[in-house]
């Protein structure tokens, strides 16, 4: 875990995703690895844009992370994780820096962090039969903040309620951040859908804040297979 408090870590958290512009460069970058991620761990299966955001931010915070806390890479999924395969792999600047780390590390450090935290990771949901998760957790040395991601597409906004409702359950965490990534070419209308959000939920008592970062329209990485001597991505 971080040996920081949660405060402290979401402070970081905002300082490095607030206002971040993502490149073009950097959204085929990603996309062309979870291409090949997806044949490698999800056999071919079809990805969505927050897949790729997801990617991009995880492999922007790692590196920080590394640098800032001094943090080997074989640490990080005691640092940071979540279920998901695919978008912790994505690495998109190797040359300056290293996050890959065998799934099986990431898996059994998840699983850790489900019998140590309980429902605060595996948050029941009386309405499905498999609990809920946010994108992305960070442990601290006081608690929990998560990071809840969404993708905005050109012309599109978020749903306030239900954005509300699913921000909701992370309601015991210490921190939750809410990261909007606006394909668009102004951030001004998902920032007032944002803040709409995090008004609602402050309103309910709950340490949320919203945040938004702007790029190029990512476009959904569809169905893929691919020969095992292309398969190096571990």
């Amino acid at each position: 875990m971080f040996r920081v408090t949660s405060q402290y870590l979401a402070d970081y958290l905002i300082s490095l995703l607030d206002g971040w512009l993502v490149s073009e460069a950097e959204v085929l970058a990603a996309r062309q690895t979870v291409k090949y991620l997806q044949a490698e761990y999800q056999k071919g299966r079809p990805a969505g844009q927050e897949c790729v955001f997801e990617g991009l931010l995880r492999c922007r915070l790692t590196a920080d992370i590394m640098s800032t806390f001094a943090a080997h890479k074989s640490n990080l999924p005691g640092l940071l994780n979540s279920s998901h395969t695919v978008s912790r792999h994505v690495c998109i600047a190797k040359a300056q820096h290293d996050h890959v780390i065998p799934n099986q590390e990431w898996k059994i450090a998840f699983e850790q962090a489900i019998d140590k935290h309980g429902t605060l990771v595996n948050i029941p949901d009386r309405a499905k039969q498999s609990p809920c998760r946010a994108d992305l957790y960070f442990f601290t040395s006081d608690g929990i903040v998560s990071l809840e991601l969404k993708y905005v597409g050109p012309g599109q906004l978020l749903n306030v309620p239900n954005t509300v409702a699913q921000m909701r359950r992370y309601r015991h965490h210490k921190r939750s951040l809410l990261v909007g990534y606006a394909a668009q070419r102004s951030r001004a209308g998902l920032e007032k859908n944002v803040r709409d959000v995090e008004d609602e939920l402050r309103r309910r008592g709950q340490q949320a804040t919203g945040l938004v970062v702007r790029g190029p329209e990512i476009a959904r990485v569809e169905a893929t297979q691919i020969s095992g001597h292309e398969r190096n991505v571990k």
